[in-house]
């Protein structure tokens, strides 16, 4: 397989794993852990969005591991810090201020009201809408710069650090509010190594395993870290914890051996994918809010399937609406969207 086909498939899975968050933001509401309950409960809706939870940003930063490592490694390139760290300024915490005050914050006050929350939601990264994950990869990436050289040859220490480091910012996170999400960074170092760690050595016991099997797994782990949330025990707890990185892990390749199926130079040919590819950015700046505005519609006035495909189209549209002001040049630049 040549490199060039290996990276059009990482472009592939981010465009897929931007529409799982799509759905997933389509789904969450009858969670009823949104900004407004449901008026007509769906168990399975909500079962399903739980589930996507568990792996869909998860594939995002597999594959941003994947390509660092292929970046400094094997291009040679990032060798100046501050040029690095200033393209991952502009590239992810530029689109964050502008995104706030332009779109996150107004339709944050049209559908809560709830001014008094703005500062600490936003400004201080305790819970900005989609745009959290934007602050979690800018720590993510700043982290790896300086300690990749240290644990890209000791993969398997490394594994179980960062297992570590994970089931502790977990705790931590249910303590201490999560500012600037440096607890979620935290987190999410395990799946960022994952990705490094699969570009760099290969894994032929892994490549064999087909996809379905991998969901398979991810499913059956989602049920065991689901029923245990009904045992009132610490142990529990603590299992629920340990075992949840490998409900994401089973996820992510679920989702890679599903693209690896999927013949990407025919699909280039499609222009709807084209579009997604392209804009696949653009589209998660801006979908979220447009899943509020479907949601204030058309909750209770008409059934949950028709919700739910509302909430779909209403997301898309959100796309188109990035794709227009995407044509400005002046908010292209600022949004760093190609």
């Amino acid at each position: 397989m040549s490199e060039k086909f290996k990276l059009e498939y990482c472009n592939l899975a981010k465009t897929c794993a931007m529409i799982l968050v799509v759905v997933y933001h389509c789904l969450v509401f009858w969670t009823g852990e949104w900004f407004k309950e449901p008026v007509y409960s769906c168990t399975f809706f909500a079962y399903l969005a739980q589930w996507l939870n568990t792996f869909h940003i998860y594939v995002f930063v597999f594959i941003s591991g994947y390509l660092f490592y292929f970046t400094r490694y094997e291009q040679k390139k990032y060798s100046s810090s501050t040029k690095y760290l200033l393209s991952k300024m502009k590239r992810l915490i530029y689109p964050y201020l502008i995104m706030l005050l332009l779109w996150g914050i107004p339709f944050f006050i049209l559908c809560t009201g709830r001014k008094n929350e703005i500062i600490e939601k936003f400004f201080y990264g305790k819970s900005p809408a989609q745009y959290w994950f934007l602050l979690m990869l800018f720590w993510v990436y700043c982290i790896f710069y300086f300690i990749s050289d240290y644990v890209k040859e000791r993969w398997l220490l490394g594994l179980v650090v960062f297992y570590v480091i994970y089931g502790i910012a977990t705790i931590v996170m249910t303590k201490i509010p999560n500012y600037f999400q440096i607890l979620s960074a935290l987190k999410y170092l395990l799946f960022f190594y994952v990705g490094m760690v699969y570009r760099k050595n290969t894994f032929d016991s892994l490549c064999k395993i087909p996809c379905c099997v991998w969901m398979l797994t991810s499913i059956i782990l989602f049920l065991g870290w689901y029923f245990l949330d009904f045992i009132n025990l610490f142990f529990a707890k603590i299992v629920r914890i340990a075992i949840y990185p490998f409900i994401s892990i089973s996820g992510v390749f679920m989702v890679i051996k599903g693209i690896c199926m999927i013949n990407v130079k025919k699909l280039q040919e499609n222009k709807l994918y084209c579009f997604l590819e392209k804009y696949n950015f653009a589209i998660y700046l801006f979908h979220q809010q447009m899943v509020y505005i479907s949601i204030l519609w058309f909750n209770g006035k008409v059934n949950n399937i028709v919700v739910l495909l509302f909430n779909f189209l209403f997301a898309m549209v959100g796309g188109i609406i990035a794709y227009g002001f995407c044509k400005l040049a002046w908010i292209r630049k600022m949004l760093q969207v190609n």
